[in-house]
């Protein structure tokens, strides 16, 4: 068992399938905090653009990768989940308890990815959009570590084509 992606960009999100049949994709709504499925609905949706998908890797491979992403941009991914459960249990967002209070965005690059189920949902447009211009705003950092770099590139691909009205799919 392990984790699968899938992407898929220009989901008619307007119409959702009432026949299994003439479906493309199932999304899932499984946002954490950040609201990551855009406020799209769970169904059954068709698709007329790119469609993509790569496996993952087991899930604690998964989870490995993600703890060198948090690394690549100056976190220890315990820390920065300590630091959002943290905000959870208090009346302070995460800004505030990251000390970035005048923001009205959070700055942790990468959050939506970090910060989200690692076996099932979909993360929209709107949040694929901004993690895509994270991968691209680290990606030269990233590349010092070929092994590394090679899962980057397909994520960084997943979320540029889901940013074109799609989804990024965990299954």
């Amino acid at each position: 068992m392990g984790l699968d992606i899938s992407y898929h960009s220009n989901i008619d999100l307007k119409n959702p399938c009432t026949d299994r049949d003439s479906a493309d994709v199932y999304l899932f709504p499984n946002d954490m905090i950040f609201g990551q499925s855009d406020g799209i609905k769970g169904g059954e949706y068709s698709c007329d653009g790119e469609s993509g998908s790569f496996r993952a890797g087991s899930y604690s491979g998964y989870n490995s990768w993600r703890r060198s992403l948090a690394e690549l941009i100056g976190y220890d991914y315990d820390t920065v989940i300590e630091m959002i459960q943290k905000s959870l249990k208090r009346t302070e967002s995460l800004n505030e308890v990251l000390g970035e209070s005048e923001s009205p965005e959070i700055r942790i690059p990468f959050v939506e990815l970090l910060f989200f189920s690692d076996c099932e949902g979909f993360i929209g447009p709107v949040t694929s959009a901004k993690l895509a211009k994270d991968f691209a705003e680290w990606e030269e950092k990233a590349k010092k570590d070929d092994h590394f770099y090679g899962r980057y590139k397909e994520w960084k691909k997943a979320f540029e084509t889901a940013s074109e009205g799609g989804c990024v799919s965990f299954h």
